[in-house]
């Protein structure tokens, strides 16, 4: 059912009346039936002079009370702020200053405030006075007190935020130091459970003859590692020796064939040709050297003649010694052979002539070249076996190690679940250690520090209206009240007074007598098929011409129901006529027509229309389109589809959305307002402007 109270009516009528004044080719009349109250009128008509009389006095009440009630007050105004700080991070939880609004009016902080300064106002009344302003997640807070003198305002915002920053300090202290004390009592047992898990593996290393068991599976596997890789690359290096060796014997047994690289036989040959010829250059340089001698001893051979022929004539004439005659002789004999050294000069000459025979001989240089080859591969086959021998008496050695390691590991490893459980126990405690130690220290910081403390950044200053008077609202209130202190005898009479109603009177000035009074619990309303035939009925009146749009603009909240718009189209449409329904759809879900049959989309799925039997419906989810359609040419450009209707009802429109409301209004051939109740009831039949 459909109604509406006259207030909404006017409100929704107001709201509208523009845009129906405005529209071309719309007939507006308004049909209203009065709902006023019958008693309430008759009082109003007859006592008129005890409202004249009531607001005078109510008037003069009001004067009074402001007189003697109303009083200014002075508001000052403060700004806390909590002083952020990184010491203490992680670990202390960092408050909020919407956290800490509550200490501002908290009781005992009130009750500090009266203990600081002599307040004569009621404590509730300080604390309903005080208006505290934060934001969440700000860390500014903003109060604001207002009292009859500036000065007591201003001391108790500087007082109640000095109180206040005190209270927020001794909270974070108090919960620091209840913290530490939970610290403390972590790190005694900690160290107790260190001291017992210590104990424990101690106690199982000298079960074992050992002082760290740990240490020697770790010392062990890391022996066993350096053993491995070791014999791996002795492995390797045995095998390359073995191979060496091989190679050189095959060498040797190539040099003894007479299997030669040309290369190293060229090279071989130049060796032993540059020292066969080396050999030779020495023996000529003896050859040299020995007839330069030879040459100088015959010099000095023929000079000692001589000496000795002059000598041997003064020694016959007794000039000089014996002695001295002797010795000349024996230098003469020296000198003699020394001359006459022949065979040395032969020797050397048939060796320097053989030597010249070798080399031109070519089985010489052949022969030579394959003994120094054999000797230099004899000299190296011997060193590689001496390696090869080293290198497997240390792989021997290793594998010896190995074996050893292997079978220390094997009685330590029984014991290395314990060990590990006991190194995560240990290496655990070590770590909560670390970290209360640490959160120790992060605390005891934060404690010397004003981190998370509400300090005060801006003292008490006068707000922005720094003086406000009540005397206003002490006007009002005392005119109201007064004015209603005065009507209420009178309201009291009128409401147990007997008045006859309107029908009553229409009897009585006609002379008709009163047979029977019903009463009606409600008043009477029309169906939705009664409210659908009056609504084409309407429509019909207005003698449009075929394809004329019509707007149907519900005054409340809620749009025209899509029953009753679907009732009125076909009543409309019985004459042999189609109609299309254009309805402006924002809910998710969509009423179906009965018998709709057909969907097709238009415009990315802004604009559905369905069919039916002689009721056509075009489905508009925005209403933005419907409003570009109505006030440009894309409702002329859809006319060659449009006037096969006779008419066009354009619903879905309420007075919630003025703006879609006025534009569709303006760009409609005819517009009818129909009121709706709260509850979504049915339209009355007379509560329609056409």
């Amino acid at each position: 059912m459909l109604s509406l109270q006259n207030d909404q009516v006017e409100r929704s009528h107001e709201l509208i009346q523009g845009t129906v004044k405005g529209a071309s080719g719309v007939h507006s009349v308004r049909f209203d039936e009065s709902h006023d109250n019958e008693l309430f009128s008759q009082f109003l008509r007859r006592s008129v002079k005890w409202f004249v009389i009531a607001s005078l006095l109510g008037a003069a009440v009001a004067w009074w009370a402001a007189d003697r009630f109303a009083k200014d007050t002075y508001t000052y105004t403060g700004r806390l702020t909590l002083e952020q700080s990184t010491v203490g991070y992680p670990f202390f939880a960092v408050p909020l200053a919407a956290d800490l609004v509550v200490l501002i009016d908290a009781p005992d902080t009130i009750r500090e405030l009266y203990e600081t300064l002599p307040l004569t106002e009621p404590q509730s009344a300080t604390a309903k006075a005080i208006e505290v302003q934060a934001s969440k997640g700000a860390f500014d807070i903003v109060l604001e007190y207002g009292a009859a003198d500036a000065e007591t305002a201003k001391q108790v915002v500087d007082t109640l935020m000095q109180i206040v920053g005190d209270k927020s300090r001794e909270i974070r202290n108090g919960t620091i130091t209840k913290h530490l004390e939970t610290l403390d009592k972590r790190t005694a047992e900690l160290a107790a459970e260190r001291t017992k898990t210590q104990a424990t593996y101690d106690q199982l290393c000298l079960e074992h003859n050992s002082h760290d068991l740990h240490a020697e599976i770790d010392a062990n596997l890391v022996a066993k590692r350096e053993a491995k890789a070791i014999l791996a690359r002795q492995r390797i290096l045995i095998e390359l020796r073995k191979q060496s060796v091989a190679q050189m014997e095959q060498q040797v047994a190539d040099a003894r064939a007479g299997k030669f690289a040309e290369d190293k036989r060229t090279i071989m040959q130049s060796e032993v040709i540059r020292l066969a010829e080396q050999e030779r250059r020495m023996m000529l340089t003896d050859q040299l050297h020995e007839h330069r001698r030879r040459e100088t001893a015959k010099i000095k051979l023929e000079s000692k003649l001589k000496e000795l022929a002059n000598l041997q004539s003064l020694y016959d004439r007794n000039l000089v010694t014996q002695s001295e005659y002797d010795a000349l002789q024996s230098e003469i004999e020296v000198l003699r052979l020394e001359s006459g050294d022949d065979e040395r000069t032969a020797s050397i000459s048939s060796s320097i002539t053989e030597i010249f025979d070798d080399i031109d001989s070519g089985n010489y240089v052949d022969e030579a070249v394959k003994s120094r080859i054999l000797v230099q591969l004899d000299e190296r086959i011997r060193d590689e076996h001496e390696k090869l021998k080293l290198l497997e008496a240390e792989y021997k050695s290793y594998q010896e190690l190995i074996a050893k390691l292997d079978k220390d590991y094997a009685a330590l490893v029984e014991l290395s679940p314990k060990l590990r459980d006991f190194k995560v126990a240990l290496e655990s405690i070590t770590h909560q250690q670390d970290r209360v130690k640490e959160e120790r220290q992060a605390m005891e910081r934060l404690l010397q520090t004003d981190g998370y403390v509400l300090k005060t950044t801006s003292p008490a200053s006068p707000a922005l209206i720094p003086v406000s008077s009540n005397k206003a609202k002490v006007m009002v209130a005392g005119f109201g009240a007064g004015s209603m202190f005065l009507l209420l005898p009178a309201l009291l009479i009128e409401f147990f007074r007997a008045s006859p109603n309107q029908h009553e009177r229409l009897a009585s000035k006609h002379g008709l007598p009163i047979l029977s009074r019903h009463t009606r619990a409600s008043s009477k309303r029309h169906t939705g098929g009664t409210t659908s035939r009056i609504l084409a009925s309407r429509i019909q009146r207005l003698n449009l011409p075929i394809g004329s749009s019509v707007a149907l603009v519900a005054t409340g909240r809620k749009a025209c129901p899509t029953g009753i718009l679907f009732g009125a189209g076909s009543h409309l449409a019985r004459d042999g006529g189609r109609v299309l329904i254009v309805e402006v759809v924002t809910a998710g879900k969509v009423t179906s027509f009965p018998g709709e049959y057909a969907v097709e989309s238009i415009q990315d799925q802004e604009m559905q229309i369905g069919k039916s039997e002689k009721v056509d419906r075009l489905l508009i989810k925005d209403s933005a389109l419907l409003c570009d359609a109505m006030s440009h040419n894309t409702w002329d450009e859809l006319a060659a589809s449009i006037r096969s209707y006779q008419y066009i009802m354009i619903g879905g429109l309420s007075a919630s959305d003025p703006t879609t409301a006025t534009l569709v209004a303006s760009g409609a051939d005819a517009v009818i307002v129909c009121s709706l109740e709260r509850d979504g009831a049915l339209p009355r039949s007379d509560q329609f402007d056409q």
